[in-house]
């Protein structure tokens, strides 16, 4: 979704955006951005993105002003980019502002607003698949789903000895969640938890009604709110003997 153009003759470094996106920076009034985020995760979830949104407007001001397309979804409803440094470059003029690329003619990029401009290098962001290259694809192949049937992102219904552990993306840290699914799944294998009968349809219920709307895109099938998840790992984790 995002590639960065450099070019030598100019010295110049561009991003070239598919579509607009929401830059949250790192730091907020002075704390990690996913701390303050956590103050606010009692509220309901429309509120938190409408506040979320207000905040950076407040603190940066639209896209359009960098050069930037706006955004077309509400803020979290893709996994939001965690940058401090490039608005401030481009505010700089380090780092110039492309639309969406059109087509390649050998070094020359042309450009969907119709400019075309030599580079010597492109570096494509695009996003990516979950695989694995280590199953058979009859046997496990989530490559081309834009939904992950695993009950918690953790259990398979139909294979009962398979576990994935780390197989989300939130937003906020990973590592404690991850200890949670092991720690469900260490609990399971001792005979201390069980999963659930209905796990196939507490798996739809789980995709109908995600922590938010997600796109519907491969990158975005293992997205998890970091909060919502968290007290659903823990719930779980509490029915254990």
């Amino acid at each position: 979704d995002i590639a960065v153009e450099i070019s030598r003759v100019s010295a110049r470094t561009c991003i070239s955006m598919r579509r607009g996106y929401y830059f949250f920076p790192k730091f907020l009034f002075g704390r990690p951005v996913d701390v303050m985020a956590g103050k606010i995760k009692s509220l309901p979830r429309p509120l938190r993105q409408k506040l979320a949104k207000l905040v950076l407007l407040a603190v940066q001001g639209r896209n359009r002003r960098y050069g930037l397309q706006e955004p077309d979804h509400e803020p979290l409803e893709q996994h939001p980019n965690l940058n401090s440094e490039l608005l401030y470059a481009i505010r700089h003029g380090r780092v110039h502002p492309r639309p969406d690329v059109r087509r390649f003619d050998g070094a020359q990029i042309h450009f969907v607003d119709g400019r075309a401009e030599e580079f010597d290098v492109v570096i494509a962001a695009t996003g990516y698949k979950t695989t694995f290259p280590f199953f058979d694809p009859s046997f496990v192949d989530f490559s081309q789903s834009a939904e992950m049937p695993l009950y918690l992102n953790v259990f398979h219904p139909r294979h009962p000895s398979l576990y994935f552990i780390g197989l989300v993306q939130p937003v906020g840290c990973i590592w404690p969640l991850a200890e949670l699914q092991a720690r469900i799944v260490a609990q399971e294998i001792k005979g201390r938890w069980s999963r659930p009968s209905d796990i196939e349809a507490r798996i739809r219920r789980q995709i109908e009604q995600p922590h938010f709307r997600w796109a519907k895109t491969y990158r975005h099938a293992i997205e998890v709110d970091y909060h919502t998840y968290r007290r659903e790992l823990e719930r779980e984790l509490a029915k254990a003997a």
